[in-house]
């Protein structure tokens, strides 16, 4: 049989075999003429008993076969549709059914009924059940699927169950008497109804009818109506049990007009439908399909592709397998092929289809639907895309991402070995425990970082990791969990290596705090330069006069003593002053080579007179005995400094050791500390066993004034002083210290190749002379003071007040003159202004000057510029004779 062959009366028939109701045809004198396989296994007859003739009243109990017969003639005569019957098979045994059927009309005459059988057993048994008590009456029926009034015979409703009310869209619970069965009905069954109303009221129930009616939202139902006169309330009424049978009556019409609605939808379906034959030409297709591939018409297109395989696909093997899966398996589903169109452009399409066989089992044709797939295909092609470029992203970021769920590493970008030493293949598998130190630090960042994200998208903190080689790093964790929850564990998290900025970052405090010290020591400098001066002034006029009133005094004046107090007062004072000035860098010092060893030796006794007896003082010289440029005086403070504090720490006694030797700075030392110049250097560590420092208070001990001792026992600026002088010789100095057990400071001091330079002292006796000396001094004590000194040792004196003063005195006896002494800093005009314009006028006079200020400011007054005789404030009358004889005398 071919596929013209198969007629749609066979389509029809093989439809009816997949129905699971009984499907009959019988004619007009109730004789079967066909049913369908279920109707046979229902009643319990053979196909052949069948075929040697089946009367229609042989499935009906004998006591409703009249009555069968008298509803046949109406249902051919189109005017009942259907009925109930007790049903009774082959074996004798029974069961209610209702029999829904319509007139066979060929060439314009009745000639039979169509029909369905439909087992209604179980409704049956529960109406029965429903009749039993009002109660349970009510309960079942409220429960109901189907739909159950009573009614009175206009039509009022007594009763509706709560199917009955979502039958007609209406809310549960509902007053039911407020309705009329009119409301609902469809005017053009409305007076049906009420004929088979009236026909239950005069006895005449027990059948079906069906009928469509219009809920309160408008829509339209079909429903199947079997009433039964009852008495309700005690008076007469009609129970009616409805049951929507719209989906049933579509399908019955479906059947009845198979081929028409089958044409219909394959006319109209938005996707591609066709049949085709396994050799490769359509046998139909519907316009969807046509439009689809570029045709106006379906002939269009059959007449064109004469070759499927060839013509249609763009790979022809694709028809071949396409072929191969449909004669192994029947059937295929998303089958995707790439073909062309009319255009000769190519779409991709999805194919859905099966076999079509004969009653041989031989394929008859191929049926099925298309679906254009191209904008699909285009956007996986997107998505791919896509995945390549965020994958590209994710390998480009250089920090590591890795994907996890419940803490199982599911992705790792490329950048994972850079941060962690683990490739992603390693990772991708295992749990994230690898990446930290501990099993209690993995606990740990667990419990801080999930319940976070359950309460939000994104969480960040810096945690302690480690690397694969054992390396532990510093990282920023950043985590978002994936999707609106953490339901599935899946999150996402970015490791920042932040060690190298963390260190980069602790350089930088460091370098910020070095600041802050050298500002600090600044300003106290400053301050101790602005001091110097009015300070010297003051202390130039105390020791002088005290030294003319000692000069005065008899060898046992008893006064000579309260005399040498007063200088000596003074001497502390004006090395307090010199202090002050070390410690803010503003003291000029004169650096010279020095062997290390030599300054250790000289001020070892009295280090050792500075300490108490319970205090061992131990030293240990360098064997190299490296040379320095120091100023003696100076390296001197350092250690008496040092051994003082470190005799305070020592309350109840302890050791205190000096130690020298030859160290190196280098580049690890530079980094460690932060400071440094790569070079040789003596290297001086003073230890003591006291009781230590904590991190806090060695945080401070080089501040200004900042001291740990009571009040009276410290100025605060014994160790800033130390530090002034380190830095003016181009030295570094650090402490470590633990509390209890004791403090360790060392300093690092540039070595030199020069060699040590002796010093023998001079003894030059005091002496005056007669030569004019104009004196340029603002200060009036002081000028007063140079006057007097210098007039008892024969010398004539001129004054000035300031620098212009000095010049008009110059002028009116440059030719008496033969020395000027001078105040670096005057009103008017500085000291060495006034030098200029002298030295202008009488080229050949001797000058030197005099200053309480410190060296960066005599610097700004032009003293740094040549070499000029200069002596620093305050100075002793034997000083002072002495400096202005060696400059008369051009020594």
């Amino acid at each position: 049989m071919t596929a013209a062959d198969y007629s749609e009366d066979e389509r029809y028939k093989e439809l009816a075999d997949l129905l699971p109701q009984s499907v009959f045809e019988i004619d007009d004198e109730g004789k079967l003429t066909y049913v369908n396989k279920c109707a046979l296994e229902k009643f319990g007859y053979t196909y052949d008993e069948f075929k040697n003739g089946l009367s229609s009243l042989q499935m009906v109990v004998h006591e409703q076969r009249q009555l069968a017969m008298e509803n046949i003639k109406m249902s051919i005569l189109g005017k009942s549709p259907g009925f109930e019957y007790t049903m009774q098979r082959k074996d004798g045994s029974t069961f209610p059914a209702i029999v829904n059927s319509s007139p066979i009309i060929r060439n314009g005459l009745r000639v039979g009924l169509r029909g369905i059988i439909v087992d209604i057993t179980e409704r049956k048994k529960m109406e029965n059940a429903l009749l039993q008590s009002e109660q349970l009456l009510r309960s079942l029926v409220d429960n109901m699927l189907d739909a159950t009034l009573i009614l009175d015979w206009n039509g009022n409703v007594l009763f509706a169950n709560n199917a009955a009310a979502r039958l007609v869209d209406i809310e549960v619970p509902v007053n039911v008497t407020e309705f009329n069965i009119r409301d609902f009905l469809h005017p053009e069954h409305e007076q049906t109804a009420f004929e088979h109303l009236d026909r239950v009221n005069n006895d005449k129930g027990g059948f079906l009818w069906q009928y469509k009616i219009i809920t309160k939202k408008g829509r339209e139902k079909w429903v199947e109506s079997l009433g039964t006169k009852i008495q309700f309330n005690g008076l007469s009424a009609n129970i009616v049990n409805l049951r929507d049978v719209t989906e049933r009556k579509r399908a019955e019409q479906a059947l009845k007009e198979t081929v028409d609605k089958y044409r219909n939808i394959f006319e109209n379906a938005v996707e591609g439908i066709f049949q085709s034959t396994p050799e490769g030409r359509f046998i139909d297709v519907n316009p969807a399909l046509a439009h689809m591939m570029g045709f106006q018409t379906p002939d269009e297109m059959i007449r064109n592709f004469t070759d499927i395989a060839h013509q249609h696909y763009v790979n022809p093997e694709g028809r071949s397998e396409y072929r191969a899966l449909l004669d192994k398996d029947g059937v295929v589903k998303g089958f995707e092929a790439e073909v062309y169109r009319k255009d000769k452009k190519s779409i991709w399409i999805s194919i859905n289809a099966r076999a079509v066989l004969n009653k041989s089992g031989d394929v008859l044709y191929y049926e099925g639907t298309v679906e254009n797939i191209t904008e699909r295909k285009q956007y996986e092609d997107s998505l791919k895309s896509l995945e390549e470029l965020e994958s590209s992203i994710l390998s480009a970021i250089p920090h590591a991402v890795i994907g996890l769920q419940a803490r199982t590493i599911i992705f790792a970008n490329e950048s994972v070995e850079a941060v962690f030493g683990w490739t992603p293949k390693e990772l991708i598998g295992r749990n994230t425990r690898i990446l930290y130190r501990s099993d209690e630090e993995y606990e740990e960042i667990g419990k801080r970082f999930y319940p976070v994200l359950e309460k939000q998208r994104f969480h960040r903190e810096m945690f302690d990791c480690r690397r694969k080689d054992g390396k532990d790093i510093l990282c920023m964790v950043s985590s978002a969990r994936i999707g609106n929850d953490l339901t599935d564990k899946k999150i996402v998290v970015i490791y920042e290596d932040m060690t190298e900025r963390k260190r980069t970052e602790m350089e930088k405090s460091h370098l910020e705090a070095q600041l802050r010290q050298a500002q600090k020591m600044e300003a106290i400098g400053q301050l101790a330069g602005g001091v110097a001066h009015d300070f010297n002034n003051i202390l130039t006029a105390v020791i002088g006069y005290s030294n003319l009133l000692k000069a005065k005094m008899a060898q046992d004046d008893p006064l000579r003593t309260y005399a040498e107090h007063i200088l000596a007062s003074a001497g502390k004072a004006v090395n307090l002053t010199q202090s002050l000035l070390a410690f803010g860098r503003k003291q000029v010092i004169e650096l010279k080579p020095c062997k290390i060893n030599t300054l250790i030796k000289g001020v070892e006794k009295l280090l050792a007179r500075l300490l108490t007896e319970d205090i061992e003082l131990r030293t240990f010289i360098s064997e190299s005995d490296p040379t320095i440029l120091a100023d003696p005086t100076q390296i001197d403070q350092i250690l008496i400094n040092l051994a003082t504090n470190a005799r305070d720490a020592m309350p109840n006694g302890g050791s205190m050791k000096i130690e020298v030797k030859l160290d190196r700075i280098d580049h690890a030392f530079i980094e460690s500390y932060g400071y440094g110049e790569i070079g040789k250097y003596a290297l001086i560590s003073v230890s003591d066993t006291g009781l230590g420092m904590d991190s806090t208070t060695k945080e401070k001990i080089f501040d200004p004034f900042f001291t740990t001792k009571e009040v009276g026992k410290g100025t605060g600026l014994g160790l800033s002083i130390v530090y002034g002088i380190v830095k003016q010789h181009n030295g570094y100095i650090n402490v470590k210290s633990t509390p209890g057990q004791g403090t360790t400071f060392h300093i690092y001091l540039p070595v030199v190749k020069r060699p040590e330079e002796e010093i023998k002292p001079e003894v030059i006796p005091v002496r005056g002379g007669s030569e004019t000396i104009l004196i340029g001094e603002d200060n009036a004590t002081v000028r007063q003071l140079t006057k007097e000194v210098l007039e008892q040792f024969g010398y004539t004196v001129i004054e000035a007040r300031d620098g212009e003063d000095a010049i008009r005195q110059f002028e009116q006896s440059a030719q008496t003159v033969d020395l000027v002494i001078l105040d670096v800093v005057m009103p008017k005009k500085n000291g060495r202004e006034v030098y200029e314009v002298i030295k202008t006028i009488k080229p050949e006079v001797k000058v030197f000057f005099m200053s309480g200020y410190t060296a960066d400011i005599l610097t700004d007054k032009g003293m740094g510029e040549e070499k000029l005789d200069y002596t620093s404030k305050p100075i002793a009358p034997q000083e002072l004779l002495l400096k202005v004889r060696t400059v008369l005398d051009g020594r």
